[in-house]
């Protein structure tokens, strides 16, 4: 009875194993489908991330360009301020040495005359 419980106890065991093996090919097969949909998805992030790079790149230059031309604008503007404080410095003179020049001036009041 002996060589029949052996026997028994070895096809159970196979038994128990194959099932095992099943069930670990099975989680396996499972973890291996969940890995290629994580895959799949990661190279759609990785697209639209390359082009959110590509557009962020060209807006960064457009801007660039903007600041760049706005500050030849401020430098322009400066440049003109600065002529016209000259310019105003001029005129305050001549109106200044003017003002002197043709002395006190009389003014002329009227006066009512009483009847």
């Amino acid at each position: 009875m002996m060589k029949g419980e052996n026997k028994q106890k070895v096809s159970m065991e196979t038994c128990g194993r194959s099932r095992k093996n099943s069930k670990l090919k099975d989680i396996l097969s499972a973890l291996e489908c969940r890995v290629n949909n994580l895959e799949e998805s990661m190279g759609g992030a990785k697209e639209t991330l390359e082009a959110l790079n590509v557009g962020m790149d060209d807006q960064t230059n457009k801007l660039v360009k903007k600041h760049d031309a706005l500050e030849a604008m401020v430098t322009t503007l400066k440049e003109q301020v600065v002529k016209l404080k000259g310019k105003l410095i001029i005129c305050k003179v001549v109106l200044g040495n003017r003002m002197l020049a043709s002395g006190p001036k009389q003014h002329r009041m009227d006066v009512l005359k009483s009847k």
